[in-house]
């Protein structure tokens, strides 16, 4: 018996290759998303930029204030994995990890960011439950989407 994955990484719904139903990476609640922009750092970014690296050490989150960031594995970066749009909280697997970003994000069109340092983001998870819940609920989803996108044949 020979099992092989999904290469295409598309759920059937998505054969098209259409973003629809995916462009939030981890849609950020208006309560958090204001702690973030207290605690954060902004900043904007040019299309075409590189706001993390796959492979490189997670250096905090990004919340998405406006625009458009694409995700790509691997190395080639037309390979778009994921498109994230305004509200979404970019860079959380690997910062709550504390491990190397698992894909590569890169600005789509131009885009305001609010940068959380990995240690104080760190830190607001273990001082604030309701956060800790809420992260817990994100990556669970992530989980969920994941497990939908990996299909398996069995030969």
């Amino acid at each position: 018996m020979r099992v092989i994955g999904n290469t295409e990484n598309k759920p059937p719904d998505q054969a098209d290759g259409s973003t629809k139903g995916q462009s939030k990476a981890f849609e950020c609640p208006g309560h958090l998303c204001d702690e973030l922009i207290r605690i954060g750092e902004p900043g904007v970014a040019a299309p075409g930029t590189i706001l993390f690296r796959q492979g490189k050490a997670a250096k905090g989150v990004f919340l998405l204030l406006d625009g458009r960031v694409a995700f790509s594995a691997g190395d080639d970066p037309v390979r778009i994995t994921r498109i994230a749009e305004k509200g979404s909280l970019l860079g959380l697997p690997a910062t709550v990890r504390n491990k190397p970003y698992s894909l590569t994000a890169e600005a789509v069109t131009h885009v305001r960011v609010c940068r959380v340092p990995a240690t104080r983001f760190r830190k607001m998870l273990g001082e604030n439950p309701q956060l800790g819940l809420f992260v817990i609920r994100m990556l669970a989803e992530e989980i969920s989407v994941l497990r939908k996108l990996t299909v398996y044949r069995i030969e």
